[in-house]
């Protein structure tokens, strides 16, 4: 009976000790998107999912409010977008940077290098002739008669036929009849006009074409 007593003593204490030196489960509170801030998590827009933004970022910064802390930034795979990771800012490429929708960011590369609002002077600078800002990725429609973000009020959007890595922005006109086209490689504001097909430049040059649910550039 002795024996019995100090084996059922032993065990209890086995026990006790097993269950004091578990780890905690990692979790606590999820936000919004059910991502783990206390594993480090935090949701990316480009990959609709939780990411540890050290382990997916494609380059890593110094925050030039903060040299403190990291900024890591994911691009999309057609190089279109740039995401600030963590802080769910998507950027939009225009011209050779990336430039937050209100402007106020921009991400430039210089060489091998990226910076991050590099003169951290504000966002602005020169008007063009329409008073339009080209540093706040602002241009001219002909089309809406104001300056506007194309990648942000586009109705269609395309991949550049000639170089996939740019986009190209079609605005269209309230009756569907007349289309304005923007992108690097074409003239600023191509106007297009209704056809059979879909819609054509004056001079026959650019033609956007309905392919089923989607549309083609010609």
């Amino acid at each position: 009976m002795k024996n019995l007593l100090m084996t059922l003593m032993l065990l209890s204490a086995s026990a006790a000790l097993a269950e004091g030196s578990q780890l905690p489960v990692i979790g606590g509170q999820r936000d919004a998107h059910g991502c783990l801030s206390a594993a480090g998590q935090s949701w990316s827009v480009l990959k609709k999912a939780c990411v540890q933004p050290w382990n997916v970022a494609d380059v890593r910064l110094t925050d030039p409010r903060n040299p403190q802390l990291a900024v890591y930034v994911l691009f999309s795979q057609d190089g279109k977008q740039a995401e600030l990771v963590g802080r769910q800012s998507v950027l939009h490429r225009v011209g050779a940077e990336y430039v937050s929708a209100d402007g106020l960011t921009h991400l430039v590369r210089n060489g091998q290098t990226w910076s991050l609002n590099p003169k951290e002077t504000p966002i602005g600078g020169g008007q063009d002739e329409h008073g339009c800002r080209p540093s706040a990725g602002t241009t001219w429609s002909a089309l809406r008669g104001e300056c506007v973000q194309v990648f942000n009020v586009a109705d269609i959007r395309l991949t550049d036929p000639k170089n996939p890595t740019l986009g190209v922005f079609v605005l269209l006109s309230a009756d569907k009849k007349t289309a304005e086209l923007f992108g690097l490689g074409y003239e600023s504001g191509v106007m297009l006009t209704q056809t059979a097909k879909g819609y054509a430049s004056a001079d026959g040059k650019v033609q956007l074409e309905q392919a089923g649910k989607g549309w083609t550039l010609k």
